[in-house]
This record gives C-alpha cells, structure tokens and sequence, in this order.
C-alpha cells in the first residue's frame, strides 16, 4: 500500500455525518483534546485511509479525520501520514468537506474554547487579508484582544483569591 503525506484539510469525508464517540465509547473530542495536551499523540491512532476519487482523497475514517481536520484548524498539525486503498464501502459515498455529529456534543473539556480560540486565531492569522500590522483596524483589534486577554486573566486570580479566603 502506498502512503502520502497530506493536509487533513484536502481529505473529504465518505459520510454527511459521524457519531461523537468510538466504539470503546471514548468522545472523540476527549481523542483530540489528548492530542491537543499531549497525552497522546497522532501517531496512537490508526493511519487513515483514503482513496482517490476524481482528483480527491475521500477517507472511510471520518471520526478519526474529524479530529485531524480539528487539530489542523488549531494549527496543533500540518499534515499527517494516510494509506491509499483500492476501494471504500459503497455505504460511505458521500464527498463532503464538513459532518453533522450524532449522538450528541463531540465531548471534550475545550469543544466551545478551541472554537473560540480557531475563530479568533483566524482573525488574528490573516482572514480576510488582514496580515500582522497591514492595517489600523488590525491595530485596533489586536489592542482588544489583548485587553480582553488581561482581563479574563486577572478576574480568573480574582476569583480564585475570593475562593481561597473563603
């Protein structure tokens, strides 16, 4: 079998949607939040595999591709090993770029955190052609940000000084 090396970005998943756990009953935003903190890597999940299909990688591995697509999104991986296979299971035959997750929240500690943290990085990384100080309103966003950050930060050690006095 052949492997590539490949954004997670350029693999289209084979189903519309993915349960939000394995079947060890593991959430798969715990897997990726494990990855995130290091206490696992990428390397302890099976190798993906995909097959290519009218100039596309398209993977049978969706929750596991889910939680590279996350990681590369927090920019925690560039790009990750896959195996190329002759064919996927007639069942999973959708192309699509995005999945609906069933059962439920994907789980994990940071699932509305890391979505605040990839919106705001993608502010702050050059969406919408802003560059690192190309423009005043960047200025003035970036000053924002960072008050904001101070902020959070000194009313999280407000809050755990009140909570140690008492």
């Amino acid at each position: 079998m052949t492997c590539y090396n490949v954004k997670p970005s350029e693999v289209l998943f084979s189903q519309v949607s993915i349960a939000n756990k394995f079947k060890d009953g593991r959430l798969i935003g715990e897997v990726r939040d494990d990855i995130y903190d290091g206490i696992m890597s990428v390397k302890d999940l099976p190798m993906i595999e995909v097959k290519l299909i009218d100039g596309k990688y398209v993977s049978a591995d969706n929750r596991r591709l889910w939680i590279l697509k996350q990681l590369e999104r927090l920019r925690h991986l560039s790009r990750v090993e896959v195996i190329n296979i002759r064919r996927i299971d007639r069942r999973k035959s959708a192309r699509t770029d995005h999945v609906k997750i069933r059962g439920g929240n994907p789980g994990g500690r940071s699932t509305d955190l890391m979505c605040v943290y990839h919106m705001m990085g993608r502010l702050l990384l050059c969406h919408h052609d802003f560059r690192w100080g190309s423009s005043p309103h960047f200025l003035v966003f970036y000053i924002m940000f960072c008050c904001c950050c101070v902020l959070s930060f000194l009313y999280f050690v407000w809050v755990l000084a009140v909570l140690l006095v008492f």
